[in-house]
């Protein structure tokens, strides 16, 4: 065997390893997807029957992930199988880099790539709003955070945009390479802004609560505000990895270590993206509703008033992540 029948066999060994290795993940972190959707939607329908627009809504966002999950696996998987077949079994003159060739056209492997970026841009744009969304709800009396998350939101859906843009293009330019990680650095901006501003809003709300209890443990509504900053957080350090990798990726070869340890950075960066809001609605649903605390009905502050209907719209708004009581419920914050 000559030198560069070598190298050609262990070209198409990495070629094979990493689109088995990739597709393996792929089918791994659907399961793992499929499951929460799954569990999601059958709380949903034997606790929620009766459930109002807002949770219709989120269930309607879920629904769609769902959909754009699963057109996302098919991408991904789609191309294998023409690639075994054109570049192992059908044999050409040319020899095995031929056979490559004609396998990345058979297989129309750059279509589903471009689909991929699309649907995946899709999927971390729908989560990333429905994070905004809670910031949004919890802060609506202040106009200030409220257009600065709507102008950080409408810059990160047109950078995504445009890299999904520039990823459909034949050849993918160093643009193009690095508006893939600074569109994660957006999102990760939007991401962290709005985790914060939930955390300061749930801060203020356990101080006033504590102002007016006794010796008293943490109410669903703490618990809850909290899983959302937490949430937020263990999403951000994805995030974070997932711009690392990208930043490395970007003068890195195509087939070397750091382009594949990002390809799949971004593989978990997505499969998280999808599992956000499934994962909170199934934690928030398995709570039950809020329940009146006593001394709530007694004290009131004169301070930054959250009234029920606008705590509803953070947590049950398009997540529909808690139902709460019909009664009224009054939390105050200092301002």
């Amino acid at each position: 065997m000559t030198p560069e029948e070598v190298m050609e066999l262990s070209h198409i060994g990495v070629v094979f390893f990493e689109n088995f290795v990739r597709t393996i993940i792929a089918l791994l972190l659907f399961g793992i997807y499929f499951l929460a959707f799954c569990i999601g939607l059958y709380i949903y329908c034997h606790k929620n029957s009766t459930a109002g627009g807002a949770k219709k809504a989120m269930i309607c966002v879920l629904l769609g992930t769902f959909v754009l999950m699963l057109l996302l696996l098919v991408s991904g998987v789609a191309p294998v199988p023409g690639l075994v077949k054109y570049a192992l079994v059908v044999t050409l003159p040319g020899g095995i880099m031929e056979q490559i060739v004609a396998a990345d056209a058979q297989s129309h492997s750059l279509v589903y790539n471009t689909i991929t970026n699309w649907l995946s841009n899709m999927v971390i744009l729908i989560t990333d709003t429905v994070i905004v969304w809670r910031a949004w709800a919890m802060w609506m009396d202040n106009a200030k955070v409220r257009w600065t998350l709507l102008l950080l939101m409408l810059a990160n859906i047109g950078v995504s945009l445009a890299d999904s843009a520039l990823d459909s293009q034949t050849v993918l330019n160093n643009l193009a390479v690095t508006l893939d990680w600074v569109s994660i650095v957006l999102s990760f901006s939007v991401n962290m802004i709005a985790t914060c501003l939930i955390s300061f809003r749930a801060w203020l709300h356990h101080r006033s609560i504590k102002s007016i209890s006794i010796a008293r443990k943490w109410t669903k509504g703490e618990r809850i505000l909290l899983l959302l900053v937490e949430s937020g957080g263990i999403y951000a350090l994805l995030q974070l990895l997932s711009i690392i990798a990208s930043a490395l990726s970007v003068k890195a070869p195509p087939l070397g270590p750091i382009s594949f340890t990002s390809t799949l950075t971004i593989q978990f960066y997505v499969a998280a993206a999808a599992l956000n809001p499934v994962a909170i609605f199934i934690l928030v649903q398995t709570q039950n509703t809020y329940e009146k605390a006593s001394i709530l009905g007694r004290f009131q502050h004169p301070a930054n008033k959250i009234n029920h209907s606008m705590v509803s719209a953070i947590l049950s708004g398009p997540e529909g992540n808690v139902a709460f009581t019909e009664q009224e419920i009054n939390i105050t914050c200092s301002a």
